[in-house]
């Protein structure tokens, strides 16, 4: 058996990623910055909620979110778990179909509203193709991804942040992710602005970071558990769209194309 180190993109060894939600004005201010020190997020819209006072317009979001990612909240923002199944199938569905129209491509994740839900909830969602889910208030406080997609606990709160960057760059263990989540309107109300700038400079241009959207990262770790060995495991088999990243027990670091086989020497 192989000894096999997986990496991310590019041969990172860490990965950061952010979501925030509701799609208020403040979003503007927290994408500049973003943009600024090189962050990839996930931001989280109620389409219903667009082009009213406070918050972000329709016409804008292509632009603004360029370099990011945006995911379903739900149309109007509901408990999922506390009104009649077919509305909250309406909700969701209403709500990524507005998104989809704006942005011309899929959108397959979400941020639970109060970031509650149950499993009928979470079984529902699978049906439709979504393949993530963002919980909120369940911090893990560990930088592990999750065993369902569709109950993805972060990392933590912005608020505590800065609790988490030390023992973030110095992990070694493998695929290590810190997810930070928070409201852009929360800066505002702290007053504490400065907390993402703080952030921003302890966090951005790390050589051993992989800045990825909820998406992106999702995506790869999942191409990684859809990689196919033989049982002598000396060989591998990708069958899916993304570029794999392996490190040997010598320290090569090998790259495992779409749709080829690799020969593990």
């Amino acid at each position: 058996m192989k000894e096999i180190q997986y990496l991310f993109p590019n041969a990172k060894r860490l990965a950061l990623t952010f979501s925030y939600d509701d799609g208020r004005a403040f979003d503007r201010r927290v994408v500049e910055r973003f943009n600024h020190y090189g962050f990839k997020g996930t931001f989280n819209l109620c389409t219903s909620l667009l082009d009213r006072p406070d918050y972000l317009t329709t016409a804008e979001l292509p632009e603004l979110f360029a370099e990011h990612e945006v995911a379903v909240h739900s149309c109007h923002h509901p408990f999922l778990e506390r009104i009649a199944r077919s509305q909250m199938i309406g909700e969701v569905l209403a709500d990524r179909q507005n998104l989809e129209a704006i942005f011309h491509k899929p959108v397959t994740g979400l941020a639970y509203p109060y970031g509650t839900y149950d499993p009928e909830v979470v079984a529902t969602l699978r049906t439709l193709g979504f393949t993530y889910a963002r919980t909120a208030g369940d911090e893990t406080g560990s930088f592990r991804f999750p065993q369902d997609w569709l109950v993805w606990r972060p990392t933590c709160h912005h608020k505590h942040a800065l609790e988490f960057v030390e023992p973030f760059l110095t992990s070694r263990y493998m695929l290590t992710v810190l997810y930070i989540w928070g409201h852009s309107y929360e800066f505002d109300r702290d007053n504490n602005w400065e907390l993402l700038d703080q952030i921003g400079e302890r966090l951005s241009n790390q050589p051993q970071v992989w800045y990825a959207t909820n998406g992106e990262l999702q995506h790869y770790l999942d191409c990684i558990h859809r990689l196919v060995f033989t049982i002598a495991q000396d060989t591998v088999y990708n069958p899916t769209d993304a570029t794999i990243w392996l490190r040997m027990k010598n320290d090569s670091v090998l790259t495992l194309e779409p749709g080829k086989t690799l020969r593990l020497e």
